[in-house]
């Protein structure tokens, strides 16, 4: 499966769906998590890429909302679909879950925070609500 992370980053995200079906096929053990993390991601790819018919997954699950990984994933696919309200929710409970890790550094999640806040505000943009958008942007930690 050495296909998987080039095709990911050479952004072939049917060649990378492809090879997540696969992979949750053969129940790889102790890689379930990784792998709908992971095919989540490709996912949400695919809805941007014009390409969500190759989408596994189209709506959120009650499973892609008890992980931050999964629950900015299923946002991002919502997002990518134009369903906003949708990927707002998501969005708080990624962040939400984010914020609740007790085994991860404050660097980290302050990493794993910024592309979910860029995210809130681009929806929020979206849905008209361009105070709080601009309230939420300046609150984005800039790269001195």
């Amino acid at each position: 499966m050495a296909d998987k992370p080039q095709a990911y980053r050479a952004e072939k995200f049917p060649q990378a769906a492809k090879v997540y079906r696969e992979l949750a096929r053969q129940s790889v053990a102790d890689e379930e998590y990784d792998i709908r993390i992971n095919a989540g991601a490709v996912d949400a790819q695919l809805e941007w890429a014009g390409l969500g018919e190759l989408a596994q997954q189209k709506q959120p699950t009650r499973q892609d909302l008890d992980v931050f990984e999964t629950a900015f994933n299923a946002a991002c696919g919502s997002i990518a679909r134009g369903e906003f309200a949708q990927g707002q929710v998501c969005l708080k409970r990624a962040k939400d879950l984010c914020n609740a890790l007790a085994d991860v550094s404050n660097a980290e999640k302050e990493a794993e925070l910024l592309p979910i806040t860029v995210q809130q505000v681009y929806v929020l943009t979206q849905m008209g609500e361009t105070d709080e958008a601009v309230q939420l942007a300046s609150s984005i930690p800039l790269a001195r």
